[in-house]
């Protein structure tokens, strides 16, 4: 392994990160290392954080046993806070990479070995969380020294860095066995290989995320019964634990700690670097061209539930999308991510519970319903920008845009619509409601649904990104957020609705009306959203690149 080599691949990658996100920005061949966005946002962030907690604990009267207690929790979450964050990150930004353009990126066929990689790798990974450590070592600084705890906060700060590298090994893993996963099914060929690929991908992606989730381990802990300090058979803890052991005076466990840290480290980057030199990128897409058939022209007539063929098409495209490009399953995997850890979080005691109220189980399929408002948020938000540079095809081709509307609205709603019914049959089966809750829980559900998926093909078309070299993001961050407030917005409506019926004192009525309000409101947003939805797809498939 070389250092100086390690280092030269993260300011590669580091460079080719900054160059996709920046449109139009000059980068320059040779930078500084404060050059680089994160170096000065992470000092910025520790400034402003060091200026604002002085100034609260001098001008609020904070005790000083308070700004140690405060403190003490700052300094033993950082290190596995860091660990979770990078391997989050790393997870995220690898599936979002479609296999093709990882295969033929020139750093992969450089004279270098495997451990310079994965060590340059992980050290980039790091890069991406400085300002979230900026701001989180400034606040603990100027506690630390307000509490004379320099050393505690020191052995944070290393410790922190080392936790980072672990998360950041941990996510070469990942890597390397999905693109082992990648090229034995791929050499097997035909559907069934996309499936299992997809299969595969979903389940590491799925099981990495939840092992690595410090909301899972610490429901674990509690499950047993574990305090802070009990908890050293969880190896991601063993950086916070050195600095809980220096915390209490305990520099014998606290040296142990820190050395199993380094070790674990150390096991994280062999492991990694070998089964990397081993699978080091996935195949190319191998294509298979079969034999000729005659031409016939698409019937123009409707076809089930009155979609034309071209609509149909653009459909059946989309979802043969969805199972095959890698970037796209981030997108699939996450809702049931949330729905499992909600589970592990909150427990399904409740919805066999006899004391409890029919509404209360419900509402706790709520929770599991914030993952299909993700899901159709996004595979709606994405639908126009995953076209990438065939978006032009759409634009010339002789259809309009209120029919391109139309199918990539029923795109991004069959998977989401899905899953929702299969919500609605469970409520049905577990909690047998009335009649009125079942009929407001759908009404709620499709209202919620069908409004988020509109609003993120707006903004997905106004705010697009066709970019795909070397990841593609589908649509700019700024649509994104804007997309997020609005969606907010919307639900804040909806729950307000309720609310407001409910203070209206109906009686046996109240839930019904709920019901029928909702679905008025609902009625509203979608035919205006429906109004200005093709004005939208147009302008944004003429941004299409030529």
């Amino acid at each position: 392994m070389n250092l100086v080599t390690s280092l030269k691949i993260a300011d590669i990658l580091i460079l080719a990160s900054a160059r996709v996100k920046s449109t139009g920005m000059k980068v320059k061949s040779k930078t500084s290392i404060w050059e680089y966005t994160n170096f000065t946002m992470a000092a910025f962030f520790a400034i402003l954080s060091c200026a604002g907690v002085f100034y609260a604990v001098q001008n609020y009267g904070i005790s000083s046993i308070m700004v140690k207690l405060i403190f003490d929790q700052i300094a033993f979450f950082i290190p596995v806070g860091v660990t979770f964050s990078c391997i989050i990150f790393a997870v995220f930004y690898e599936f979002n990479q479609s296999t093709f353009n990882i295969s033929l990126d020139a750093i992969n066929w450089l004279p270098i070995s495997a451990s310079d990689y994965v060590l340059g790798s992980s050290i980039c990974t790091l890069y991406f969380s400085l300002p979230i450590l900026g701001l989180a070592y400034g606040a603990s600084l100027i506690l630390a020294l307000m509490t004379n705890s320099l050393m505690v906060w020191g052995l944070s700060l290393f410790l922190g860095i080392v936790g980072g590298l672990i998360g950041g090994f941990a996510t070469e893993i990942l890597r390397a066995l999905t693109n082992k996963a990648s090229t034995t099914l791929f050499k097997k060929g035909g559907r069934a290989s996309i499936i299992g690929r997809f299969i595969l991908y979903m389940v590491f992606l799925s099981a990495f995320m939840i092992i690595f989730n410090s909301v899972v381990i610490l429901q674990i802990a509690e499950w047993f019964n574990i305090v802070a300090g009990g908890a050293w058979f969880f190896p991601l803890f063993w950086p916070s634990l050195a600095v809980l052991s220096l915390q209490t005076n305990d520099l014998l466990m606290s040296l142990v700690y820190s050395s199993l840290s380094l070790l674990l480290a150390g096991i994280f980057f062999v492991t990694g670097s070998k089964i990397r030199e081993r699978n080091w990128v996935p195949e190319p897409v191998s294509s298979v061209i079969s034999s000729a058939e005659t031409l016939k022209p698409l019937a123009t007539s409707k076809g089930f539930l009155g979609f034309g063929r071209v609509e149909a098409k653009i459909i059946e495209k989309d979802f043969r999308g969805l199972i095959r490009r890698r970037e796209l399953m981030v997108y699939l995997a996450v809702p049931f991510i949330m729905i499992i850890i909600s589970i592990v979080s909150e427990g399904l005691g409740v919805l066999f519970d006899p004391a409890a109220h029919p509404t209360e189980k419900v509402g706790l399929f709520g929770n599991f319903g914030l993952g299909v408002i993700y899901l159709v948020y996004f595979l709606s938000i994405i639908s126009i920008g995953q076209e990438g540079g065939a978006a032009i095809n759409l634009l010339t081709a002789p259809i309009k845009p209120s029919n391109i509307a139309r199918a990539k609205l029923i795109s991004a709603l069959i998977l989401p619509l899905i899953i929702f019914a299969l919500m609605i049959l469970s409520i049905i089966i577990i909690v047998k409601p009335d009649t009125s809750l079942l009929m407001l829980s759908i009404v709620f559900g499709l209202s919620c649904i069908t409004e988020t998926s509109e609003v993120g093909l707006i903004l997905g078309s106004r705010f697009v990104d066709y970019n795909e070299v070397p990841r593609a993001r589908f649509v700019r961050p700024e649509g994104i957020i804007a997309g997020i407030i609005v969606v907010g917005m919307i639900l804040l409506s909806n729950f307000a609705t309720l609310w407001f019926a409910e203070d209206l004192e109906l009686g046996v009525v109240t839930v019904p009306a709920q019901a029928l309000m909702i679905a008025f409101l609902g009625l509203i947003l979608n035919i205006a959203f429906l109004k200005i939805l093709p004005s939208n797809i147009k302008h944004g498939l003429e941004k299409a690149p030529i």
